[in-house]
């Protein structure tokens, strides 16, 4: 009998508000069954995707502190190119979205977040319920 891999998705939550993260994180819970890791600034988030290969997917804020999204993005890339990057932003100016893109997020949610866009999203790269 073959043995089912019963490991749950693990999500990096990188954003510094404590509000936003536990926004996520509620949203996260009711809808994926998932491990959810949080990073506070780009440059955890770095070294979370460096020394965790479980990572299925990051939810990647873009203004933070010590190094930005796109620059945490682009790091994260070089050493995991097909690690799944979601851009969560209140940047949602024309053209910020090609921006983020550029940088390397496969995916982009403007803030304020929409429940039906973000499961859309989070739905390309894990399994939702």
């Amino acid at each position: 009998m073959k043995k089912i891999d019963q490991r749950l998705p693990v999500i990096l939550v990188t954003e510094d508000d404590i509000s936003n993260f536990h926004m996520m994180e509620v949203m996260i819970n009711q809808y994926v069954k998932a491990t959810i890791i949080w990073a506070r600034n780009g440059v955890e988030a770095i070294e979370i995707c460096t020394e965790n290969p479980d990572i299925d997917l990051v939810l990647m804020d873009i203004k933070l502190p010590l190094l930005n999204g796109m620059d945490a993005t682009r790091a994260i890339k070089k050493i995991r190119p097909s690690l799944p990057i979601i851009a969560i932003t209140a940047y949602a100016l024309i053209g910020d979205e090609r921006k983020v893109r550029d940088a390397g997020c496969d995916d982009y949610l403007p803030k304020p977040i929409r429940l039906p866009q973000f499961l859309k999203a989070l739905g390309k790269y894990i399994p939702i319920l």
